[in-house]
């Protein structure tokens, strides 16, 4: 009789826990939908965009170099997880060697990975506006350190800079949360969302450089591809992979590994990657369209990540390349004592997704 009790008031605490879990998250944050990269703003004038990446898988510190032309104007750093809890929004950063600091996001979002998942699986996404004047014409360094979330991926800054001799560009800044992996369906997969800009047409061809901030990627086994494609009339809708007309890029400027593959950043540590290319954008053309593949190939399992930033700059062909991204971002996540003792109650679920990775 004892024994014949026990997988029932297993699965009543079960119940509880998972409870709240779902409880917390809704109490200490917002939970975002996926597939919601949306344009956040569009300037036109004579800017540059330098970016630059690093991968914090596992224990912090990490170094962002850059090499700023012109008068920084402003700068973001953002920084992505994936794991359980109430992930990280203050971390400590030094700016050009100087003292170490603790940083709280202005803003975040977060949201469960997928059903397949424990509720306590969740995608963080940070952002924190930096005060450009302590940036400077040339090298800057950023520092970044003790970043706790469960699955560190890792940290991206974006600085915009102005200068008279620039060429004028419209830039233009997307952000949201998108996370997708073949074996998922729905809004999380197979593939990540189709992200498409809308412009006017020209009088003469003119080139796009376009920059992808992606986390989560584990590693060059992990295919993927990235798709674009350019036109007029009618955008697509749902997906352009191997859609007639667009365009697959499968591997990183190499040709040895797919494009993502969670080490394309600075430091080389996972798992985080910051992906530019510049493209063609005919005369005629009025919208650009973009989508990451995650597919199988093989024993090998496609990639599972979270795509949150998009940045596109178009100018008159000939242009000199400029390296861009951004991220803006909405309602930080609050630890409340509910949260705390979710957390404490989920740290069997730590272990289920630690051993789940392998299938994603």
């Amino acid at each position: 009789m004892k024994n014949s009790l026990r997988i029932p008031q297993l699965r009543l605490f079960a119940v509880v826990v998972l409870l709240l879990l779902g409880l917390a998250i809704t109490v200490g944050s917002t939970l975002a939908a996926d597939d919601s990269i949306t344009l956040q703003e569009t300037l036109t004038g004579k800017y540059e965009v330098t970016n630059g990446a690093i991968g914090l898988d596992g224990t912090a510190p990490g170094t962002i170099t850059v090499n700023v032309p012109g008068t920084p104007s402003n700068v973001f750093l953002y920084w992505t997880g994936r794991g359980s809890g109430s992930g990280d929004d203050t971390i400590t950063i030094s700016i050009n060697g100087g003292a170490a600091t603790s940083i709280t996001a202005d803003q975040s979002s977060v949201y469960s990975s997928n059903t397949g998942f424990p509720p306590a699986a969740l995608h963080f996404v940070y952002a924190k506006v930096l005060n450009a004047a302590s940036f400077n014409t040339g090298i800057n360094t950023v520092t970044v350190s003790d970043m706790t979330i469960y699955e560190n991926h890792g940290a991206g800054l974006s600085v915009y800079s102005t200068d008279p001799s620039f060429q004028e560009v419209s830039l233009s800044r997307y952000w949201g949360l998108d996370g997708f992996f073949v074996g998922w369906t729905g809004e999380f997969g197979p593939n990540s969302q189709l992200v498409c800009q809308s412009f006017s047409a020209a009088t003469s061809p003119r080139v796009m450089q376009v920059g992808m901030f992606v986390g989560g990627v584990d590693g060059a086994d992990r295919p993927n591809s990235i798709w674009y494609q350019v036109g007029s009339g009618p955008q697509p809708v749902g997906s352009i992979v191997d859609a007639v007309g667009a365009t697959e890029i499968a591997t990183d400027i190499t040709n040895t590994t797919p494009p993502l593959t969670g080490d394309q950043n600075q430091n080389g540590r996972q798992s985080y990657d910051l992906f530019e290319r510049g493209i063609s954008v005919p005369a005629a053309s009025t919208w650009a369209c973009f989508q990451i593949e995650s597919r199988n190939d093989g024993s090998l399992l496609g990639a599972s990540a979270l795509w949150h930033g998009l940045t596109t700059a178009l100018a008159p062909a000939g242009t000199t390349a400029v390296n861009l991204s951004a991220i803006d971002a909405n309602s930080l996540p609050v630890m409340t004592p509910l949260l705390a003792l979710a957390a404490l109650l989920a740290a069997a679920s730590l272990l289920l997704l630690h051993r789940r990775r392998s299938a994603r």
